[in-house]
């Protein structure tokens, strides 16, 4: 543990944040000695700082998501020259086991202890998850920035290109996409499209307008992400498109007919409720075949370009906003 406190300029003692549910003080010793239990080398301490910085921020919502009955998981993305030094891997089996990916897995598994250890998130307990999945060991990747044909996911946040990230999201379960022959980029956007229309409940959300839970006021922008192969970027580039291009496709046709999603959810009409806030879907009410986004806008929908080479992409769900975090390296 004295090698990784080695690696940051912060006292071990320094608060970084207080973590919900259990309220525990995150100190840099203490989130050294969850990131040693994982098997981290002590370089990796930045990034799990920057981490818990970014998971303590309000707008994360980590109460809602760690006490969720739902398997929820924290999807950490690293961006920038440390993603390269600390050999974190972006390419082949970046989401897998293996010698590749020994940095992946164990920053994401630090970052699990974290929530336990620290953050009192327990199975049983104060983590009621009906079923749990393997996500919630540990999900670690970062993006492949020298075979994106884009910007990367930092810079496309505001970020300089030569400053390091952390960006970390509350997902819940993945779909693989897969499109082993098409060319046009309609096509290849399309398998996005698919998985935005029926992996989750992401209606609730745009039917409350970004809100998670309207009895309590409390906005939340909701947001996927598509973890796109290299491959498929490269086709989508080349026949033009940029990421908003993406976005706003995948947007516009990631549509449900009013009556489905009404059959999926009971939507109540009490003042406290959806229409009191919504007049707007009273009149859907009358209109049930109308076509209604899946998720508010564009920008519901992020992408991140990783993989090695072949047709395959990851598109994650969830409720909340990704938060990034400058890592200081």
């Amino acid at each position: 543990m004295s090698e990784a406190l080695r690696h940051t300029k912060r006292d071990p003692q320094e608060v970084i944040a207080v973590l919900e549910p259990g309220f525990g003080v995150a100190t840099v010793e203490r989130i050294a000695i969850n990131a040693v239990m994982a098997g981290c080398k002590p370089e990796y301490l930045p990034v799990l700082i920057a981490a818990v910085k970014a998971v303590s921020q309000p707008r994360f919502m980590l109460r809602d998501a760690a006490v969720s009955t739902g398997s929820r998981a924290p999807l950490l993305l690293i961006n920038g020259p440390i993603a390269e030094r600390l050999k974190i891997n972006s390419g082949v089996c970046a989401l897998g086991p293996g010698a590749p990916s020994r940095a992946n897995t164990a920053i994401g598994r630090a970052l699990r202890l974290i929530y336990m250890n620290i953050g009192g998130v327990r199975p049983g307990g104060t983590d009621p998850n009906t079923i749990g999945l393997p996500t919630k060991y540990s999900l670690c990747v970062a993006e492949n920035e020298g075979q994106s044909p884009w910007e990367p996911y930092h810079v496309e946040m505001g970020y300089a290109r030569d400053v390091s990230t952390v960006t970390v999201k509350s997902v819940y379960g993945c779909t693989e996409t897969l499109d082993v022959k098409s060319t046009s980029p309609e096509r290849i956007a399309d398998v996005a499209v698919s998985a935005a229309k029926y992996i989750g409940t992401p209606f609730a959300d745009w039917l409350t307008g970004g809100t998670s839970d309207p009895d309590q006021g409390l906005e939340v922008f909701a947001q996927h992400i598509w973890l796109i192969c290299p491959d498929h970027a490269a086709k989508l580039a080349g026949s033009g498109w940029s990421k908003d291009d993406v976005k706003r496709y995948i947007w516009k046709n990631a549509t449900v007919a009013f009556r489905e999603i009404a059959t999926r959810r009971s939507i109540r009409k009490d003042a406290r409720g959806k229409w009191a806030r919504h007049p707007e879907l009273q009149w859907l009410e009358d209109h049930q075949d109308y076509e209604v986004p899946m998720l508010a806008d564009p920008e519901s929908f992020r992408l991140a370009v990783v993989g090695g080479p072949g047709p395959r992409g990851v598109y994650f769900w969830g409720n909340e906003e990704a938060v990034t975090q400058a890592i200081e390296d």
